[in-house]
């Protein structure tokens, strides 16, 4: 959450001027904005670790998906809905539908349904709609845990090549797009949370802490200094199915949940009495 915020909110510390996006300089100094960026998917990761250490086999899907809509989407609907009412009375976002070439006329009802289902009322709120279909596709997610030890390392890296070639959507405004992008990282989630007994001494030793430290940094430099992008790629409208470039961030990240789970491992305690 931490690395989610910092990432929205890095550029006000910048020195520049008005007409200049630091994001878009190939500089050294956007090292670590290239690696603050992109916490979602860490976040993602979380929860599937967490579904599969908590909810899988102990909770039936209906009682799961109660509690998430009890907790997750009514306080969504509960808040998001004023801002909707009052953005569409004031004008300041408009829907239009458009069939052959044809616009239909505006539908208070569609503008509703298209910014709810978007979370395009407030930027953030993108990840809600995201979410709750990862949430309801719990029964997709159990067949993959089920799945023979060789399937699932298959099923994952399909999942990351396909992450890779449709990138993100622009301004995050497709839940199913940001489903099928973050999917892999609930994959990793899950299986961490299995294999992590096994994984966990070799991800907090020197040689791969400070490898997997390494990794991270080397790639954020590339971004920063070499590519000049520093955030996740996304596909625009009219850029058609080819990839469009290499999304560093997605590699960068799975580096950084090897390196920040070995360092909490390694060093989680001292900040325990603290909290």
């Amino acid at each position: 959450m931490i690395m989610i915020v910092t990432g929205h909110t890095y550029a006000l510390a910048w020195t520049h001027g008005v007409n200049e996006d630091p994001t878009l300089v190939a500089s050294l100094r956007n090292v670590v904005p290239a690696i603050v960026n992109g916490g979602t998917a860490l976040f993602v990761f979380i929860s599937g670790f967490l579904y599969r250490h908590l909810f899988f086999e102990r909770v039936p899907y209906g009682e799961f998906m109660r509690r998430k809509s009890l907790y997750v989407g009514l306080p969504y609907l509960v808040i998001a809905t004023p801002l909707v009412f009052a953005l569409i009375a004031l004008g300041a976002i408009q829907v239009t539908v458009v069939k052959e070439g044809v616009p239909y006329p505006e539908s208070y009802f569609v503008e509703y349904i298209t910014l709810i289902t978007t979370g395009r009322m407030v930027t953030a709120y993108w990840y809600i709609p995201c979410v709750m279909l990862i949430f309801l596709a719990s029964p997709l997610f159990d067949r993959f845990i089920r799945l023979a030890s060789p399937a699932r390392w298959w099923v994952l890296a399909a999942s990351i090549g396909l992450a890779l070639w449709i990138h993100r959507p622009h301004d995050n405004l497709d839940p199913v797009h940001s489903f099928v992008y973050f999917a892999n990282f609930y994959m990793f989630g899950i299986l961490f949370c299995e294999y992590r007994q096994h994984w966990m001494p070799y991800l907090k030793s020197n040689t791969v802490l400070v490898a997997s430290w390494l990794a991270v940094l080397a790639i954020a430099a590339v971004q920063a200094a070499v590519v000049g992008r520093i955030d996740n790629i996304e596909r625009l409208p009219g850029d058609g199915w080819l990839p469009v470039g290499l999304d560093l961030i997605l590699l960068q990240k799975y580096a950084a949940i090897a390196a920040l789970t070995g360092l909490l491992a390694r060093y989680g305690d001292v900040a325990r009495a603290p909290l």
